[in-house]
């Protein structure tokens, strides 16, 4: 149960970030109010997620999928560009760094 609440979290996260994108800066009310929302739920999925999942684990996995997440999703849906190369793999590259062993 743990893991679909930590899979909560992430989607709720995901989905704010990118509806805080749509909010202008917090100056349209509609999209202000759905960011706020799926932050509230994000971090409560999160919260109940840490009953059964360890800090570190949780976390982290949090962490990467809501990057590489909102990543693909603002390249697809906001039409954003890769600051490094119009690649998205070189993208993810970039972000975890030349020297690290586990680039893909």
């Amino acid at each position: 149960m743990g893991y679909l609440e930590l899979a909560i979290a992430i989607i709720a996260e995901v989905l704010g970030t990118n509806f805080m994108k749509a909010s202008m800066g917090f100056t349209k009310l509609t999209p202000s109010l759905i960011t706020v929302f799926f932050y509230i739920v994000c971090f409560y999925a999160l919260s109940l997620s840490l009953r059964t999942i360890d800090l570190g684990v949780a976390y982290a996995t949090w962490g990467w999928c809501r990057n590489h997440f909102n990543n693909i999703c603002s390249r697809i849906l906001l039409e954003a560009k890769c600051k490094y190369s119009s690649n998205y793999w070189n993208c993810f590259n970039s972000y975890w760094g030349s020297n690290n062993q586990y680039v893909f």
